[in-house]
């Protein structure tokens, strides 16, 4: 059988590997010729919008399926329990680590430009008692507004914070790297593919409900001009776990988002 070859969705694969821990390529491999090296950097920062649209789907119609055959309520808290590990265990709280570790460093005193320099984003490393109370609170926060999301049956909202995170890891991944490979755009042509791509998967989430694109679309803008303000003076640092977490942050105001839309609709039932 001839295998499949092409550049982006061999930067899906790229994306994925980085943003998910878990394995696809052994499955895939079979059907597509897999090369992860020599790819633009657009290849790579549309593969992390496009990664997090195939996640937010099977997301999406699994906790559909959990509420058509457990019922509203219990399919709800069962679904906000998975999505809530799955969350954690996809990148092995990373993201979550780096959250709480910078946090607890501001909150005794550290300039967050050094934090973000030399940040840990291994979850066996968090760093003090602060930082693994701010682990846990994050997990119930999750726990809690993802709930609400399911029982008003918002499921698209899963797909929108998924896809916030991921705008913002891709952004911050381009910042830091500049023009050129291995993660930025190579002219305007890149730049306009890239934002494109953003737009058309965020009113395909939204269902094209123009107010909900909005609101996302707007957080998203405003939270990644901080990113770019923040992480210039910080380019040649370790990029990795500032990357993750500003992506962290992004996908947790998405979720607050989603949660003001899902309570002010469960609420009006």
């Amino acid at each position: 059988m001839k295998k499949v070859s092409n550049s982006w969705i061999n930067g899906i694969f790229k994306a994925w590997e980085m943003m998910f821990y878990f394995p696809i390529e052994n499955v895939c491999s079979r059907f597509i010729d897999i090369n992860k090296n020599k790819l633009r950097g657009i290849h790579v920062l549309c593969g992390f919008l496009f990664s997090a649209f195939i996640a937010g789907v099977v997301l999406m119609i699994f906790c559909r399926i959990l509420s058509l055959l457990a019922g509203s309520v219990p399919g709800a808290i069962i679904g906000a329990f998975a999505v809530t590990l799955l969350w954690i265990w996809s990148d092995r709280g990373a993201a979550a680590s780096a959250f709480a570790n910078a946090i607890s460093r501001k909150i005794s005193g550290e300039n967050f430009d050094g934090i973000l320099d030399s940040l840990d984003c291994r979850p066996e490393r968090l760093e003090s008692g602060i930082a693994s109370t701010l682990f846990a609170v994050m997990v119930l926060l999750k726990l809690v507004i993802l709930y609400f999301v399911l029982v008003s049956h918002n499921y698209s909202m899963l797909l929108l914070v998924l896809l916030s995170g991921a705008f913002a890891q891709a952004f911050a991944l381009n910042v830091f790297t500049g023009s050129g490979a291995p993660f930025g755009f190579d002219g305007r042509q890149d730049k306009k593919i890239f934002y494109i791509l953003a737009i058309v998967l965020l009113l395909i989430a939204a269902g094209f409900n123009l107010p909900i694109a909005l609101a996302f679309g707007g957080g998203s803008i405003l939270w990644n001009y901080n990113v770019r303000e923040n992480l210039v003076v910080l380019r040649g640092g370790k990029s990795d776990a500032a990357v993750t977490f500003y992506g962290e942050c992004a996908a947790l105001i998405a979720l607050l988002i989603a949660f003001v839309y899902s309570a002010g609709s469960f609420a009006a039932r």
